[in-house]
């Protein structure tokens, strides 16, 4: 389950295995920031974090690589043969193991593609343990695709560690000790009588927990609070009224809604309430469905556009929201989501039943995808990096002049608009704004992710939306596209501008 301690556990097996220089990689999964939340890169990751591991398999790796350049590229069944199994089994040949290389993955479910999920699975499960002495520690919720590929598992041994079934006695002993430590701290830190907080009042926060040690976390991030808030009193608080019985989410709601619900407190009109809550809805609620993290400056362009308080807005909606956001002090740095928890009580009605902080997943899609059309439509031009001649190479562009040139609010868009707009209630229409967009910035757009380094996107994104297409839109539009994107495929990554006549 969410909040059980997979990721504290995942993060512990690699530090443990890498201490032993055992480690062969890790890859952290993570729904919502950018290529950690797709498997698009995983084998690759994977194979140079092995190469920069184990000296000895890292020559073959290089073969590897230098036999067959675009590796990267292929599929992920030639990634794993060619990358990680053939390299780690031609050095046993030369050098007999004499313990396994472990690889560590965790939230397996955070992968957004679940016919990623089933293959990663089966190829991990493939690896000829008479061969290769590898051992894969993989954590993850229990959704339907990582159950079946599991049992879909008869030729391997495998062991199951189902946290939410271990003995409550022992994960309520462990929430105590890490729950004495951090009050322990806070007490410190804000100059607390000795015999803050009482050993009641940790049980009573252990009970709340109800195993789970995301409640545990979070609630003294809670109580740690501001300056100005009394510690004492946040912690009396959360230890008043009834805890849950046995494994759920309700007190880690009720604690989500108590966060909340202080974050709009205050002497306020009817008026003003309901502008915070479509503030809230807007930024927060934003931030739970991008598909990477995003800074609050880039967060207020991208929502805002040119509008004078727009950073102020961002600021003062995630001000409150330190407990659950991570939130840094610099506004050009991405803000992250503490646990995914959070995005699961806000999309869900049931879980989250205050309307001014319910996030509506459709609504907000539609929302991003709009603002994320309107960005690119004012931002986006021909030749938008200003390079000398169309023979000019994509390479050739400083950093700081990309990030000039195509800032990250319109990198995003340019990146993410079409998964927004398939997760969106938009339609597509003849004199919509997808048609316009298309018909007006088509080759502008393209141009822009040749100039990111991101060219082969386009043409998954255009196949995406003939997908979504409605017969409204003659598919015709989009053939000559197609042809566009394969010309950029095999040249614009080198030759950006270089147009096909």
């Amino acid at each position: 389950m969410a909040g059980t301690g997979k990721s504290t556990i995942a993060r512990t097996v690699a530090s443990h295995f890498a201490g032993e220089n055992r480690l062969g990689a890790s890859f952290f999964f993570s729904r919502g920031n950018g290529d950690c939340g797709n498997a698009r890169h995983f084998f690759s990751t994977m194979a140079v974090q092995m190469a920069r591991a184990l000296p000895w398999v890292r020559t073959y790796v290089g073969e590897a690589v230098r036999e067959q350049p675009g590796i990267a590229q292929q599929a992920m069944f030639e990634q794993w043969n060619k990358l990680i199994l053939q390299p780690l089994q031609t050095a046993r040949d030369h050098q007999p193991l004499s313990r396994s290389i472990v690889f560590v993955v965790d939230a397996l479910d955070e992968c957004g593609n679940q016919d990623d999920i089933r293959l990663i699975l089966r190829l991990l499960a493939s690896t000829p343990d008479l061969t290769v002495k590898l051992r894969v520690f993989v954590t993850s919720r229990p959704e339907t695709p990582i159950r079946l590929g599991f049992r879909d598992m008869p030729r391997i041994m495998y062991e199951d560690l189902v946290l939410h079934n271990v003995s409550r006695s022992l994960v309520e002993s462990d929430i105590h000790t890490f729950l004495k430590h951090e009050l322990a701290e806070i007490r410190r830190e804000r100059n607390l009588p000795p015999g803050w907080p009482n050993d009641r009042q940790v049980k009573l926060l252990v009970r709340k927990a109800n195993c789970l040690f995301i409640y545990a976390a979070t609630a003294c991030l809670y109580i740690r609070g501001a300056p100005r808030i009394s510690p004492q009193k946040r912690l009396s608080n959360l230890v008043l009224g009834p805890a849950s019985d046995g494994l759920s989410t309700r007190d880690l709601d009720e604690m989500y809604l108590r966060i909340l619900r202080e974050s709009v407190a205050g002497d306020y009109s009817d008026a003003e309430r309901m502008e915070m809550a479509d503030q809230f809805r807007r930024v927060v609620g934003s931030i739970v469905v991008l598909f990477d993290a995003l800074s609050a400056s880039a967060i207020s362009v991208l929502l805002f556009q040119s509008k004078a308080e727009a950073l102020e807005i961002v600021n003062t909606t995630l001000d409150p929201l330190h407990s659950v956001l991570s939130i840094p002090l610099d506004s050009g740095f991405p803000i992250w989501l503490l646990h995914p928890s959070f995005r699961d009580f806000l999309l869900d009605h049931d879980r989250c039943p205050d309307d001014q902080f319910w996030v509506d997943s459709k609504v907000a899609h539609s929302s991003l995808a709009k603002n994320c059309l309107e960005v690119m439509s004012h931002a986006l031009k021909e030749n938008i990096c200003g390079l000398p001649s169309p023979g000019s190479l994509a390479s050739d562009i400083e950093e700081h002049t990309l990030i000039s040139c195509v800032p990250p609010p319109l990198q995003y868009a340019c990146r993410f608009w079409v998964e927004h707009l398939q997760q969106s209630d938009l339609g597509l229409c003849s004199n919509g704004e997808v048609y316009l967009f298309l018909q007006k910035h088509l080759l502008n757009w393209l141009e822009a992710l040749s100039v990111m380094g991101r060219s082969t996107e386009g043409l998954t994104m255009l196949l995406k939306l003939e997908f979504t297409l409605t017969v409204s839109i003659p598919t015709i539009l989009f053939r000559p596209s197609y042809l566009y994107v394969q010309y950029l495929v095999s040249n614009s990554d080198s030759h950006p501008q270089q147009w096909p006549a």
